[in-house]
């Protein structure tokens, strides 16, 4: 079942984020050719139009990186808090398996936005020099993990990164579902509830990070383990709380 939920999911909003991908990747190639243009042709009317185009693309380019981020989101209200969330919640399907699939899509996306935007401004810019510098580095990242202890800081600083991204997702998401367990004023009560999670959270952490540092130096692998720790514990609790809320006490819009 969880495949199912999976696919289903990579199937409803990789329509969108598809559509956005390509519209992006053909404002590159617009700006690509204006670039060409621009670079071998000297006209008041060129340069002028070259710049609208350029401007047009870092409008088109940001907005819709932030489209593809909200989407998620978006979606997420539409499917489990209104109309749809009566469908969604009548499925012989646990909670905690339908948010799971969510997430594992989230994912995702945050990947393909990571791949896809630097080489689309690539291609607008005509330099792919950019993405040889990034594989550089990684080269030589990778170069200098020869020495083992570097090796288990990378590692754990990559999971502690993961874990910082599914706490934010998960923090969203328990928030508006906490939120809807009120039968009034829910989008409201959504917000507090974030911002108080939020605010305590970081205090937990401020808490962690000084306890850390009268033990060990804050760049050691245990103080990135500790906070790793830290991030996944306050990930497992907004799950479970997420999906105890949409299972026991949701009020949908």
């Amino acid at each position: 079942m969880l495949g199912k939920l999976i696919k289903n999911e990579f199937v409803q909003r990789y329509k969108t984020v598809c559509g956005i991908y390509l519209m992006v990747l053909a404002a590159s190639i617009v700006e690509n050719i204006a670039r060409l243009v621009y670079d071998n042709t000297e006209s008041d009317v060129i340069d002028n139009l070259y710049r609208i185009i350029t401007v047009s693309f870092m409008l088109v380019f940001i907005g819709s990186a932030v489209m593809v981020v909200l989407l998620s989101f978006l979606d997420y209200n539409k499917r489990l808090f209104k109309d749809q969330g009566y469908l969604t919640h009548t499925l012989p399907v646990k909670p905690s398996t339908m948010l799971f699939a969510r997430v594992v899509c989230d994912l995702a996306i945050c990947l393909s936005v990571v791949v896809v935007y630097p080489f689309c401004f690539s291609i607008a810019i005509r330099n792919f020099d950019m993405l040889k510098d990034v594989f550089d580095i990684f080269n030589e990242l990778f170069l200098q993990l020869s020495d083992s202890e570097m090796l288990e800081i990378f590692i754990s600083a990559m999971v502690m990164l993961f874990f910082i991204l599914l706490f934010s997702i998960w923090l969203y998401y328990f928030a508006y579902a906490a939120g809807h367990s009120f039968k009034k004023n829910k989008r409201v009560m959504s917000v507090v509830i974030y911002i108080a999670i939020y605010a305590i959270s970081e205090v937990i952490l401020s808490l962690v990070s000084t306890w850390v540092e009268k033990l060990v130096n804050v760049q050691d692998l245990t103080a990135v383990i500790i906070h790793a720790v830290v991030f996944a514990i306050y990930t497992v609790l907004c799950f479970i709380g997420t999906a105890t809320v949409c299972k026991n006490h949701l009020n949908l819009e």
